[in-house]
């Protein structure tokens, strides 16, 4: 059964579900829902309420209980905010899969390339962002896979600017304006730091680079689809 989600169903008080969706349409037997399910007009229908309806109309209800790690149960809520913490290693564990993005490239300030480490900036539309700071990442562009270090935020070391998200891909030469790339995030290297001066700076990038190339030696990118084929 198909029920459009109107403003009409919206108001829907829990008893008018049960009665009318449940019993009426699906003529229910048995209904299995998680540890925190709720439905109706406000969320004011809970498991308890489903239990005792459906001790009285016929039906059973088995609820599920929560699953998680850590001792805390998955949720997108919980996922969300690792991911906005910049736990993206974090991540991996409960999806199963690495946190990823695409964006288009657009022209910089070529600040990377004097630097001696070029990057791609990329415009994304997407809204959640791992917390500002470096991050060792995989990058698929088109058919080809590399290794990279992407940076999320101000570059304070050259003053107020915008935050921007930047990626080096290792072992890389050639252009990419106009072309997207998908970013796969592995492992939070360090938080955004202001440096004394640019040497602090391409000290620490030389360091970030070498490391985010031993985390990623033996890192894979595990897609959607490829991760639920192996379920």
């Amino acid at each position: 059964m198909q029920s459009p989600f109107t403003a009409e169903f919206a108001m829907m008080s829990p008893e008018q579900f049960v009665a009318d969706i449940l019993i009426a349409k699906l003529h229910v037997r048995s209904l299995v829902v998680g540890y925190n399910y709720s439905f109706g007009k406000g969320r004011g229908g809970n498991t308890e309420f489903l239990k005792a309806c459906g001790e009285k109309q016929g039906f059973s209800v088995k609820v599920m209980p929560p699953v998680g790690a850590d001792g805390l149960p998955y949720s997108s809520t919980r996922i969300r905010t690792m991911i906005a913490a910049g736990d993206v290693a974090g991540v991996v564990r409960l999806l199963g899969r690495q946190y990823n993005l695409e964006g288009r490239v657009v022209p910089g300030d070529q600040r990377g390339r004097e630097l001696g480490f070029p990057t791609a900036n990329l415009e994304t539309e997407k809204e959640l962002l791992p917390a500002s700071g470096v991050y060792a990442v995989k990058v698929r562009h088109g058919s080809q896979e590399y290794g990279g270090v992407v940076n999320i935020g101000t570059r304070p070391t050259f003053g107020d600017n915008p935050s921007t998200i930047e990626v080096h891909l290792l072992d890389f030469t050639g252009q990419l304006y106009n072309q997207n790339l998908r970013i796969y995030f592995v492992e939070r290297l360090r938080g955004e730091q202001k440096f004394l001066n640019v040497e602090g700076l391409v000290d620490a990038i030389s360091a970030d680079v070498l490391r985010a190339r031993q985390i990623l030696q033996p890192v894979q990118i595990i897609q959607y689809r490829e991760y639920l084929s192996l379920k």
